[in-house]
């Protein structure tokens, strides 16, 4: 008989949770947590995540914040959806999603500037500063610069559990100032037939310098600096002008 929870892994949002173990959202979200506290934001401010996915990070915060987010994926929202029914989440470009009320807080974190070509950035910024009331704040985290890239460098990450086996491959290709990830992900599960699912990601290669520099010509300025989502990355904490 197959495990309940086996079957909903043959979907590719299902999946993104599954490849991202790994990373302490808790501790994240903790270090994000004491920030904001510690900048006077109070019980009840809203909070949203720019590019949510499948809701991962916003369930690490406390429920002590409105939590809001929106991505483009429709099935990644389901599923944040589900882990989040009392959120606020809905369907939006990161270039030009539009709110009714201001925020006071806004996550765009883990690569999720990254999907803005170095065109639509401008207006992606636009967008976050439009949304945030006077002095509301920004955590933005800068993705992989364009020295840190390894094209044509294989990675591969297996999950090995009594009633589930998968395999991930991925090999980053150059495209100018872009990467494309094709991940290929073979997948055996109890009760399922083996499975081969492929998702792509398009994602811009820009240095930290570059990120600050585009932030601050967009309205915001940099109060501090925390541990980001993985070795070697920082969170800016920015203010809204």
């Amino acid at each position: 008989m197959r495990p309940p929870a086996a079957a909903r892994f043959a979907e590719p949002a299902a999946l993104y949770d599954l490849c991202h173990q790994w990373i302490d959202h808790r501790a994240v979200a903790a270090q994000i947590e004491a920030a904001l506290l510690e900048v006077g934001v109070p019980d009840g401010a809203r909070l949203l995540e720019a590019c949510c996915g499948t809701g991962l990070w916003l369930a690490a915060l406390p429920e002590r914040y409105q939590r809001l987010g929106f991505d483009l994926d429709a099935p990644s929202l389901a599923v944040a959806r589900a882990r989040l029914p009392a959120a606020q989440l809905f369907e939006a470009r990161l270039q030009d999603w539009r709110i009714d009320e201001p925020v006071d807080v806004i996550l765009a974190i883990f690569g999720a500037l990254a999907y803005l070509s170095e065109a639509e950035l401008p207006a992606g910024i636009a967008a976050l500063h439009a949304a945030l009331r006077p002095g509301g704040l920004l955590l933005a985290e800068p993705w992989v610069s364009p020295e840190e890239l390894q094209p044509h460098k294989p990675e591969l990450l297996t999950i090995d559990t009594p009633h589930l086996k998968l395999s991930r491959q991925v090999l980053p290709e150059r495209q100018g100032d872009a990467v494309v990830l094709r991940f290929h992900h073979l997948l055996t599960a109890t009760g399922l037939p083996p499975r081969l699912i492929i998702t792509e990601d398009r994602l811009t290669l820009r240095s930290p310098g570059a990120l600050h520099q585009a932030l601050r010509q967009g309205g915001f300025s940099l109060l501090r600096e925390l541990p980001g989502t993985g070795p070697d990355r920082q969170i800016g904490l920015w203010q809204r002008s």
